[in-house]
């Protein structure tokens, strides 16, 4: 009889242990990534977030339309770890270096076209040193949306002698790059720079109550920066922000030079202080990002010309 109980501790001794290594290891993670990861999908884990499918191979390239989010298997690890309170709960070699994360995102805030989503992939490796996104949408898309909302912010009336006049600028990109153009120094850090440079058409159109004059010009280049700085409170990580635009150039059709310099310096100027109204500055510094949001990451946000990849 006691030999029997000897005989089924022992067994029982053995399971535990190899459960133990398999869990420690890496191979009920592996398994369960492999063989139940794809019966749960469709899965959202928010409003904003649906993924349709998980793979493991390496070098996946990055979508030609949409975000690809490239980030180390360690770091995502400590996210889920602080965005998921129970994320001990899962196993080790869940979460790889070759995952493949596929699905869609659908910002509640961003100038998208009618359909308002984005196709979106995770790349987990072994290597990169912080999380990195890069965005490429069609600028045909963007400024569908953007164009006029643009223009009523740069609307402007003025007065002079014989009455009023109200000037409409009217901005098309071909082109828009953001980059981030700083080193952050950590997981937290409180303050990052961006780089913007912008090319496309420009439509300028003067209202007056006798006459109306229109022309079109060329928008060789606009740059600028954008300074960020991020605080925390206990609802999460807002960013305050300050945009200085330090070059536009514009050459509008039949005009002189001198006059294509002084409306590009005064769209500069005027466009430089819209983006940096109070009003503004207080709508971006009230949403929040979780805590857990990794700030220091490498951003790259690409408009491009559908002609450019024909």
């Amino acid at each position: 009889m006691w030999k029997g109980v000897r005989k089924r501790l022992v067994a029982l001794a053995v399971v535990l242990v190899l459960s133990a290594l398999a869990w420690q290891t890496g191979l009920v993670g592996r398994t369960a990534a492999r063989l139940l990861l794809p019966l749960l999908l469709p899965w959202s884990p928010d409003d904003t977030v649906e993924v349709s499918s998980v793979s493991f191979r390496a070098g996946a390239r990055p979508l030609q339309r949409g975000v690809t989010v490239t980030i180390s298997a360690g770091r995502l690890r400590e996210i889920v770890s602080e965005a998921f309170p129970k994320a001990w709960l899962l196993p080790p070699g869940l979460i790889r270096p070759g995952m493949v994360v596929k699905g869609t995102w659908y910002p509640d805030s961003f100038y998208l076209p009618p359909e308002g989503h984005m196709p979106l992939m995770v790349v987990v490796d072994a290597v990169s040193r912080r999380p990195a996104i890069r965005c490429r949408y069609p600028a045909g898309d963007v400024n569908r949306v953007m164009e006029r909302e643009v223009a009523e912010a740069l609307r402007e009336r003025e007065e002079y002698v014989l009455g009023s006049y109200e000037t409409v600028y009217y901005i098309r990109f071909k082109t828009l790059r953001i980059q981030t153009a700083d080193v952050p120094k950590g997981p937290r850090t409180k303050r990052r720079i961006l780089d913007l440079e912008a090319a496309g058409r420009v439509r300028f159109v003067l209202e007056e109550n006798w006459f109306d004059l229109r022309n079109t010009g060329k928008l060789r280049i606009l740059h600028g920066v954008v300074d960020l700085h991020m605080g925390r409170d206990p609802s999460g990580v807002f960013v305050s922000h300050k945009v200085e635009i330090d070059k536009l150039d514009i050459d509008f059709h039949n005009v002189a030079p001198w006059l294509d310099e002084k409306l590009s310096e005064k769209l500069r100027k005027k466009w430089t202080k819209s983006l940096n109204k109070e009003k503004k500055r207080r709508r971006v510094a009230s949403h929040r990002l979780p805590h857990w949001a990794p700030v220091d990451l490498a951003l790259d946000i690409e408009l491009y010309s559908k002609e450019d990849t024909q």
